[in-house]
């Protein structure tokens, strides 16, 4: 069969998973181990070809060395690795097939490698219990316990380390990368007025807040695995700072945004001519001015609306027209007016004419009735004829 689908350390990643699980190896290596974490995560084969370069190393195999450093990176990917890789090793085929087939009697494993795989059954049964897609080593430990197989004695999360020397140094280094990237961002920000920066300067912003989200996502995926105190607190403190500066930054964006785009639409526009007037404005101002001019034509009083503050407003507002042609009609004809024509005709009236006006004049005041009469109170007039 390996004829037909290749050697399973001739992959990128299982190339390390033999170097890893070699038994010249004086020790583990935490460094190689990590690194195959990192291949098995970038890459869209990884999961499957580290499945199957570690499933070669431990099947069959009379190392027993080799068994138990193929198990620390198992357990290592496990626990740095995502879900493409629990799919693969949490089923029962994978469970049985490699882990239980290692301890088998007949293997003659040693006790150190009996417990181990043992324990590694129990911790993912224990994890993966809560996930439907998961729980296919949940049902082989289910079964070796009602067949009164004993577990040992462990804590679930004491096998492989979460945080591992060389994953302590690179997340170190992703915490000082980000700081780093933070400041940059907090100075720029500063110094930058909104609406006044240069195109270079909000790139380099914008590649800057880039960075920082993708190591963001990076955080908080890790968190859940950190098993040290002291760098939980540092990663949350480092997530705090983040936050902080993504929500200045955003509100920087906004500023910028609004100062070279202003919004024309907040203005107010002075120019009568533009002002929209909708129907129900303009019936408004139609009804308010036939109503002032039928009071223009009952009123005898010709400084009655002329007084009137509403009416001066209307007018200012544009809300009244003024017909501009029939008063400048008015004003030429009032110009137009000839006085010399009253003079010339006032000139014309001989003194006998006015003589015999003055004499008219007297017989009209001798057909009026007396003045004494005329001065009388009404009211005194009224109770006169009462009495009578």
């Amino acid at each position: 069969m390996e004829f037909l689908i290749g050697n399973p350390f001739s992959t990128p990643v299982g190339q390390r998973i033999e170097h890893a699980t070699s038994s010249s190896l004086p020790a583990e290596d935490w460094s190689l181990n990590m690194e195959i974490c990192d291949v098995i995560n970038d890459t869209e084969e990884g999961p499957k070809d580290a499945v199957r370069a570690i499933k070669k190393r431990i099947v069959g195999n009379k190392n027993f060395r080799e068994v138990m450093l193929a198990l620390t990176v198992l357990e290592a990917c496990v626990k740095n690795c995502g879900h493409r890789f629990h799919l693969l090793v949490s089923t029962r085929e994978f469970v049985e097939g490699v882990l239980v087939r290692a301890i088998l009697p007949k293997n003659n494993p040693p006790l150190v490698l009996h417990d181990r795989v043992l324990g590694i059954i129990q911790a993912w049964a224990d994890a993966f219990r809560s996930s439907p897609d998961l729980t296919g080593v949940v049902s082989v430990y289910e079964d070796l316990r009602r067949k009164g197989l004993e577990f040992p004695m462990i804590e679930l999360d004491g096998y492989s380390p979460i945080h591992t020397p060389h994953r302590e140094r690179r997340l170190k280094s992703d915490l000082e990368v980000i700081h780093s990237n933070l400041t940059v961002m907090s100075d720029m920000m500063s110094q930058l007025e909104p609406g006044g920066a240069q195109q270079s300067d909000t790139e380099l912003l914008q590649q800057l807040f880039s960075q920082c989200k993708g190591m963001q996502s990076r955080l908080v995926e890790v968190i859940p695995r950190l098993s040290e105190e002291k760098m939980v607190q540092e990663v949350l403190a480092a997530n705090d700072d983040i936050n902080n500066v993504f929500s200045r930054y955003h509100r920087f964006q906004r500023q910028n945004s609004t100062q070279q785009n202003p919004a024309s639409d907040n203005l107010i526009d002075l120019n009568p001519t533009s002002y929209p007037v909708s129907q129900s404005e303009a019936a408004l101002a139609h009804t308010a001015v036939n109503t002032l001019s039928s009071q223009m034509d009952d009123s005898s009083d010709s400084t009655l609306l002329g007084s009137s503050p509403q009416f001066d407003w209307m007018v200012e507002k544009g809300m009244i027209p003024i017909n501009q042609s029939a008063v400048m009609d008015d004003i030429e004809k009032w110009l137009e007016f000839d006085e010399d024509d009253d003079l010339i005709d006032s000139e014309g009236v001989t003194s006998e004419e006015f003589d015999r006006f003055l004499a008219e004049r007297a017989k009209a005041a001798e057909r009026l009735p007396s003045l004494r009469a005329s001065s009388h109170d009404p009211d005194q007039q009224n109770q006169d004829q009462l009495q009578n």
